[in-house]
């Protein structure tokens, strides 16, 4: 995926400074909520741009989380044959490269989607502390 341009993150130190604020396992609980749900979005725009001829390429595109280490993957699962549509091979040049041209367009989306999930997950993870708070007194 290409590298150039550059995009701005809006809230990114306001993020950092609220998950300071907050337990370790609140701060995973709100940053894998922030990825999951920008994750889901990216996997959708990338079915969107997918080629249709049967379907099966769309249906083989997925999300995987690991909650553990706090990464997501987004792309195909199980099929391998976009390698043709998307990347130069020895058969030459990319036919389709749909999933580059998602990312390139989408990149500041996802991103500031990403904050702005994560930043509500704090929120949320903070009502439930509160919560908690109150009925144990």
């Amino acid at each position: 995926m290409s590298d150039s341009g550059s995009f701005k993150i809006v809230g990114a130190d306001l993020l950092k400074q609220l998950l300071e604020q907050f337990p370790d396992n609140v701060q995973k609980r709100a940053v894998n909520t922030g990825l999951g749900k920008a994750g889901g979005r990216l996997r959708t725009y990338l079915r969107r741009a997918a080629p249709t001829q049967s379907g099966t390429l769309k249906k083989s595109i997925g999300i995987k989380r690991d909650r553990k280490t706090g990464k997501v993957k987004v792309g195909l699962m199980t099929r391998y044959y976009y390698k043709t549509l998307d990347f130069t091979t020895k058969r030459g040049p990319p036919l389709r490269p749909y999933f580059e041209n998602v990312w390139d367009s989408k990149r500041e989306e996802i991103t500031q989607m990403i904050l702005d999930e994560t930043i509500k997950a704090i929120s949320a993870e903070a009502g439930k502390i509160y919560a908690r708070s109150k009925s144990s007194k």
